[in-house]
């Protein structure tokens, strides 16, 4: 886990009631109790599949805390998430934690910090890639349970999980429904096959950089190449003229016909029989 540190100048006392309320006023957040009946936040980010937990303990965790500068006190509140983590995510929770310090004048602390700072987003975001760098060399084992794609499009992939609100707002129609992604092992590499399943029972919002597509027959779910088909299936979809996301879009009256065409692409037809990545398995490269 890596941590980041809340810090006051010259006192500790805060009033939990205000920091409680400010940091659920933010999506994601719930209230939860430890097992020592504690309670904390969890930031549980569900359309990325992040946790990061808020916190607020009884007594200090650093252990090197009478090296730092006395002027600052350890409020015992931090914030705490596995050290894998795509970069993207991090800087999500990082943007929580600025307005969190901007708002009752705290300081931050990690291992990587010589002491106690006022929050800089690239000094935290610095500090982070130092122990995820360190975890990776160190936890080679942990890697093994990882796939990886290139951080520029993770960050396509990201954005589209986010944004299904905004496509629909810029597409005018509410009836559209984003497809989800699935993401499967790839036979002799790390990079997952990113795929979605094909849904027929209304406009459909197709996500970025998928390679394969797959449509549900009965239960038994036949994958096709993307980039085999796409030529054959180019008239059906159309892109947003508005928007920069590379996500396509179908009508509902062309589902149908988008189906025949697809199903008669055996030659396009692969086999994926490998085991399904959760979102939260996979980091940037």
């Amino acid at each position: 886990m890596f941590e980041y540190y809340f810090f006051k100048k010259s006192t500790r006392e805060y009033d939990s009631a205000e920091y409680f309320s400010f940091l659920m006023s933010f999506k994601y957040m719930q209230i939860f109790l430890d097992e020592d009946n504690n309670k904390n936040i969890l930031y549980h980010n569900t359309d990325l599949d992040f946790k990061a937990t808020f916190v607020f303990g009884r007594k200090t965790r650093i252990k090197n805390l009478y090296e730092l500068d006395p002027n600052y006190l350890d409020t015992n509140i931090y914030v705490a998430f596995d050290a894998l983590q795509s970069d993207f995510k991090v800087k999500l929770i990082l943007e929580i934690i600025g307005l969190f310090c901007k708002k009752f004048g705290l300081y931050v602390y990690t291992k990587h910090f010589e002491d106690v700072f006022p929050y800089k987003e690239k000094m935290c975001l610095k500090a982070y890639l130092l122990e995820k760098r360190y975890t990776k060399n160190h936890e080679n084992e942990r890697l093994l349970d990882f796939a990886y794609i290139e951080s520029k499009n993770l960050k396509k992939i990201y954005n589209y999980l986010l944004s299904s609100d905004k496509i629909r707002f810029s597409l005018k129609n509410e009836q559209f429904k984003s497809l989800k992604y699935r993401f499967y092992q790839n036979v002799g590499t790390r990079t997952p096959i990113i795929s979605c399943i094909l849904e027929f029972d209304g406009p459909i919002i197709i996500p970025p950089l998928i390679n394969t597509i797959g449509i549900n027959t009965d239960g038994h779910i036949t994958f096709y190449d993307y980039d085999r088909i796409f030529k054959k299936i180019s008239k059906l979809t159309h892109k947003d003229d508005l928007s920069s996301d590379e996500y396509s879009y179908v009508m509902r009256k062309d589902l149908k016909k988008l189906k025949k065409i697809i199903m008669k692409q055996k030659q396009a037809v692969i086999n994926v029989s490998s085991p399904e990545i959760k979102l939260n398995r996979i980091l940037d490269i």
